[in-house]
């Protein structure tokens, strides 16, 4: 299993980044765990690419997790019914 960690803001200027970040993860193989713990700010795009990665994985056999996220993304992500990649525990 691989860690990505996320810090700062993923916005529409900056969603390429995570894109990129979470390409290369995903090439490592096996299930993934992205620490957004120190993530302040994400708009509609990045969470579509955080989607969508978890998507691919899943598509795949493999899993995608949100570690730690603030309660602003807890609420963002239930609200857009994608909590189950909250990772428990």
């Amino acid at each position: 299993m691989s860690t990505l960690f996320v810090r700062g803001e993923v916005d529409l200027g900056t969603v390429a980044v995570l894109e990129g970040d979470l390409e290369r993860a995903i090439a490592e193989g096996g299930d993934l765990t992205v620490d957004v713990s120190a993530l302040d700010f994400v708009d509609m795009p990045g969470l579509h690419a955080l989607a969508r990665a978890a998507r691919r994985m899943s598509a795949e056999g493999r899993r995608l997790r949100l570690r730690n996220p603030q309660p602003y993304l807890r609420r963002l992500l239930s609200l857009l019914e994608l909590d189950h990649l909250i990772a428990e525990g």
